[in-house]
């Protein structure tokens, strides 16, 4: 998982558009190394790879392409353990490893693969991905005589002469055991929100980005002690930051960093990791801890129609929140504004509709 991490990190840096992993490879030296199609038989580390490849990539889209299964078709159960990483793609070989190209591809399996994910993001215990509203397109239309749009969701169509989108993000979850269960009980993603509350107690950060930076020197005001582990070998923050907030007295940063597991029972007590350096797992005492590992835009249904940033949020005009289509909008978590929280993206939308009711009316 480091080095698929430190990868996809380069791959970023390097200004591609997205990561595909192949979990399908048959070539035995591939294999050799637990890669390729080998993976079929190790969900657990094929699941782990994904995310180390979704947070090294850091917002570039993640896919996976795969086959039926190893030495038989294994798509019931291994399909499944991949949609759980909710890759932003998977490409399906309709054959098996062992059956390579000798037979013909089986096509109801591919369509047996489209009901399995229709299933799986249905079922209650699924994981949710990024809401929108349940709006599947946004469109360029015509609306009569006037240009316009046509809004597509799960239950209709409808048509506008303007669009404001507030579709959100969704914040990377960290995954690991004990993260689920004590999410609010110490677990948190927002420093800003909960930071008072650990008053003078020992709380980590897990990020090592600008956010993560800036959370820390946030809870520096009240805390006992702020860790802060990042997983790379380098902190992804700007230099300027990072000096200053080390600097601080009650701070510590460990470097190369795998969160393991959280530890507590009723509330957060610790978490566990393991660095190269450390020969094994460490445990950190913690009552607190703050995760900035990154969000996904929930701006999917923008894609191709408006200018996004490399992280795919939507590029707005500050003064008025216009996109760089005309008639569109976009306020909130979705939008590349540097700051990102509720009462900022109320005051957002208040601004763009300010600026659309003069687009209608004084325009």
């Amino acid at each position: 998982p480091d080095n698929f991490f430190k990868v996809a990190e380069l791959i970023k840096e390097l200004g591609f558009d997205g990561v595909d992993i192949n979990m399908g490879c048959p070539d035995k030296k591939v294999e050799k190394q637990c890669a390729g199609a080998s993976l079929i038989k190790n969900p657990k580390l094929a699941r782990e790879l994904i995310r180390a490849a979704k947070e090294g990539a850091e917002g570039l889209p993640v896919s996976v392409k795969t086959r039926l299964g190893y030495n038989k078709d294994e798509l019931e159960t291994w399909l499944p353990e991949l949609l759980a990483e909710e890759p932003a793609a998977i490409i399906i070989h309709a054959r098996t490893r062992k059956e390579m190209s000798l037979v013909p591809a089986r096509w109801e399996r591919v369509k047996r693969a489209v009901e399995i994910r229709e299933s799986f993001f249905s079922s209650p215990s699924a994981p949710t991905p990024p809401a929108r509203g349940g709006v599947s397109s946004l469109r360029d239309g015509v609306v009569g005589a006037d240009s316009g749009f046509v809004i597509t969701t799960d239950a209709n169509s409808y048509t506008a002469k303007t669009v404001l989108v507030t579709a959100g993000s969704a914040r990377r979850k960290l995954e690991v055991k004990g993260a689920d269960a004590l999410e609010h009980k110490g677990l948190t993603y927002c420093a800003s929100c909960d930071g008072p509350l650990f008053a003078d107690m020992d709380v980590a950060v897990v990020g090592g980005g600008n956010a993560g930076f800036e959370s820390a020197a946030q809870l520096l005001a009240y805390a006992k002690s702020v860790t802060l582990l990042n997983r790379g070998d380098d902190f992804k923050a700007d230099p300027v930051t990072v000096k200053k907030v080390l600097a601080h007295p009650k701070m510590k940063a460990i470097l190369g960093a795998e969160i393991l597991e959280v530890k507590g029972d009723t509330f957060v007590t610790g978490l566990v990791y393991q660095t190269k350096e450390s020969g094994g797992s460490k445990e950190l005492p913690v009552q607190g801890i703050f995760v900035e590992i990154g969000s996904s835009p929930a701006t999917d249904l923008l894609d191709g129609l408006v200018e996004l940033t490399p992280y795919k949020q939507v590029i707005v005009d500050p003064k008025t929140q216009q996109t760089s289509q005309k008639g569109i909008w976009a306020a909130g978590d979705c939008t590349d504004g540097l700051y990102h929280q509720n009462n900022i993206a109320a005051g957002d939308a208040v601004k763009a509709l300010e600026d659309i009711y003069l687009y209608l009316h004084a325009s």
